[in-house]
């Protein structure tokens, strides 16, 4: 099997899985004998049932075939894009020679192997939870409270789906929104000066920046004054952050070239960060430095005490190589 049907197979999985997340079953088209046979999924209910009318006779060869017989003729949703209906489906598959049905039968399996696995490979569930479009379904389901299968939510089309989504999202943005006002507001009474400082900084960063729907944000040159010190005014240079580098510098990398990731770390930098967050992490961790650099002057003091000068001095101080040895 070469790369490209490995990734066709994948897809075809990943697709069936998503189908029995979000319409209850998955579905397969067989082609054999002149025909299109699209068969689903059966749900645990179905399964005992099939078993139960599989285990009539004493015969095991006779049961089995019943199984089969049985597993495909629930499971048929239609022939040639035609639905048969259940007396149809009697007819048809009681005319049906065993050797068809031992072969639509094995190909069946395929369907059913991709369901098991669902559930025993938790990782294709995850990527399916990743997909933009999934988290789209699973929002606007979280909002009305409906399941996957409900029929008011199934019956939705894609273009309702995402005029539901983009209302509901900027309903969370204008809730936000109204929730700052009532932050700004009670702020005013506990630091009024604080929180003019930051209200005419958000502004201002308002006017500076720009985005053209590509998710790279542009920041240009401006002066801010510094909300925690009104006598300070700090001055910012063209900025750009963009959230898709990663994915974007990883397009112009050669396939057999190594990609690095680095792993997560706190005490790198993180781009998105507002600058008043930044400010409020450094003058939390302020008692920390202070320690450090308490640590670094008695190190300090030490060393000059050793070489017998000042403490001010030591930047001065010339080690020769040949005295040393």
């Amino acid at each position: 099997m070469d790369e490209k049907e490995k990734k066709d197979e994948e897809l075809e999985k990943e697709n069936i899985i998503s189908d029995i997340i979000f319409k209850g079953y998955g579905t397969k088209v067989i082609n054999k004998f002149d025909k299109e046979w699209e068969f689903r999924t059966l749900s645990s209910e179905e399964y005992k049932k099939v078993w139960s009318i599989a285990s009539i006779e004493d015969d095991d060869a006779t049961n089995y075939m019943v199984l089969k017989k049985t597993m495909l003729q629930s499971a048929l949703l239609s022939i040639n894009h035609v639905e048969p209906t259940s007396d149809m489906k009697d007819k048809i598959f009681e005319k049906l020679p065993p050797k068809v049905i031992d072969i639509l039968y094995q190909e069946y399996q395929k369907l059913e192997q991709i369901q098991m696995q669902a559930t025993a490979d938790v990782n294709i569930i995850k990527k399916i939870s990743k997909n933009p479009y999934s988290k789209i379904k699973f929002k606007v389901m979280s909002y009305f409270k409906k399941l996957p299968t409900d029929k008011e939510f199934y019956n939705l089309n894609d273009h309702q789906l995402m005029w539901l989504y983009e209302n509901i999202s900027n309903e969370e943005i204008e809730e936000e929104k109204k929730n700052k006002m009532k932050m700004d507001y009670l702020a005013y009474y506990i630091n009024p000066e604080m929180a003019q400082a930051v209200r005419d900084n958000e502004k201002n960063r308002e006017m500076f920046t720009s985005e053209n729907g590509d998710n790279i944000t542009r920041v240009k040159e401006h002066d801010e004054q510094n909300p925690y010190n009104p006598n300070e005014v700090i001055h910012y240079g063209d900025t750009i952050v963009d959230d898709d580098f990663d994915k974007k510098i990883k397009m112009f990398v050669d396939k057999d070239e190594k990609f690095t990731v680095l792993d997560d770390d706190t005490h790198k930098g993180n781009a998105t960060e507002s600058k008043n967050d930044f400010l409020s992490r450094v003058i939390g961790a302020q008692n920390i430095i202070n320690e450090e650099n308490d640590k670094i002057m008695k190190n300090l003091e030490n060393d000059a005490k050793q070489a017998g000068v000042k403490p001010e001095d030591l930047d001065v101080i010339m080690v020769n190589d040949d005295e040393e040895k």
